[in-house]
């Protein structure tokens, strides 16, 4: 039985669970919207860094992924270095938007809850997409190979 998380709190409530899913927060006066948080991907110039192979191998190997968050490490890794929208991602789940966050949600405490974790590293990289109002994700070279030696996806 798959579980359903939805996020609902306060902007420091949320910036904890973006924190657990390996974004990075922009400052609160830059938000695209009241009570939302904008969030950026890991750039050179910042601290954190990609997370380690060994280390999501470890968080891909922890337990069984269900297959919606399969489709979607499927997508981020059809699509190389390109970003997609979470519209985009929520067809490859076939989630909603609302589905999708918790989806995410739920990945993002397997995450933080793996054993080695480091809260200066990330396993997704997150920009904030101003026309469609919401994140656009990829990921670095090491998930992309943590999932080709899990054989979580089909590689091409």
């Amino acid at each position: 039985m798959m579980k359903l998380y939805v996020f609902e709190g306060s902007a420091e409530e949320l910036s904890e669970v973006a924190k657990n899913l390996g974004v990075q927060q922009i400052p609160q006066d830059e938000s695209p919207a009241a009570g939302i948080e904008k969030t950026g991907s890991a750039t050179p110039d910042d601290d954190d860094v990609p997370v380690s192979v060994k280390f999501a191998r470890r968080v891909l190997k922890r337990r069984p992924i269900s297959e919606p968050m399969r489709a979607v490490l499927q997508a981020l890794y059809d699509s190389g270095e390109e970003w997609l929208t979470m519209t985009e991602l929520c067809e490859a789940s076939d989630y909603t938007r609302s589905q999708f966050a918790g989806l995410m949600g739920a990945f993002g405490r397997r995450i933080s809850h793996t054993d080695g974790h480091d809260e200066e590293t990330y396993f997704f990289e997150t920009e904030w997409d101003d026309e469609e109002g919401h994140l656009s994700y990829r990921i670095p070279a090491t998930v992309r190979e943590a999932l080709e030696k899990e054989g979580v996806v089909a590689q091409s």
